[in-house]
């Protein structure tokens, strides 16, 4: 399942960016980086949490970049366990 929700994310990701609608490629970002986590690629979910986190602020996005902390922090945390 989550190759297929990973090529939905990807097609939607491009037709945000075609819109160039930050607030759309920044949901996009936040929900591969929750994939990458559930497959345990936690440094491409950082990377992606990040990009989120960026365009989150961009937009005034306040409690999806939240959100974001909260998930980056699950991964910091996992790390030193």
């Amino acid at each position: 399942h989550t190759s297929s929700a990973l090529a939905l994310q990807n097609s939607a990701m491009d037709r945000f960016i075609a819109l160039e609608h930050n607030g759309g490629i920044a949901e996009c970002h936040r929900s591969l980086g929750r994939l990458a986590k559930a497959r345990s690629e936690k440094e491409e979910a950082l990377e992606h949490f990040q990009q989120a986190l960026k365009l989150f602020e961009q937009v005034g996005m306040l409690p999806e970049c939240e959100q974001v902390h909260t998930l980056i922090a699950e991964i910091d945390n996992e790390a030193q366990i």
